[in-house]
């Protein structure tokens, strides 16, 4: 079976249907809401699927909102509709169930079940308090620029080899 038949499945999408119903969220352009995006579904669903089988369908834009940072300045994020996080999540879900089985145990990043978090007890169980001693001072040894020693404050700096571990 082709991709898109998989996408398109009434099983995925309905499973896609239910995960975005369950990560609630704001609504889009079209003001359709989570809550309303089920009836909307069941009227339109030959429809919008004949759309993305024929590649008429047209995702609508974004709602773009801001959200402040800790540090006063603002964060903008892009709101899609109800109906197009459906169908993105249509097209992750098979695509992760593909690529699932074949990533690192040690990958970490936008991974169902992993986190940044995982990924810090995984390199703890390979790290001890020395070790981490020794990278922290080589993190914090400054820079020496005009003949002025500036202490490190954020980053790495670029061109040793702590720049490619860290």
């Amino acid at each position: 079976m082709e991709l898109i038949e998989v996408i398109l499945s009434k099983e995925n999408l309905n499973r896609a249907y239910k995960k975005v119903v369950s990560n609630k969220g704001a609504s889009g352009v079209d003001g359709i809401t989570v809550e309303e995006l089920g009836d909307y579904i069941r009227e339109n669903r030959d429809e919008i699927v004949t759309a993305l089988r024929n590649r008429i369908y047209m995702p609508k834009p974004v709602r773009r909102v801001y959200i402040p940072k800790d540090n006063g300045k603002q964060r903008p994020l892009g709101i899609p509709t109800a109906l197009d996080r459906t169908i993105q999540q249509a097209i992750a879900q098979p695509i992760s169930d593909i690529y699932e089985e074949i990533f690192s145990n040690y990958s970490y990043g936008f991974r169902p079940g992993r986190s940044c978090h995982n990924a810090i007890r995984q390199a703890l169980e390979y790290l001890n308090d020395t070790t981490l001693n020794l990278i922290r001072k080589y993190l914090k040894a400054g820079v020496l620029e005009k003949g002025l020693e500036k202490a490190t404050i954020t980053g790495v700096p670029q061109g040793g080899l702590r720049s490619v571990v860290c």
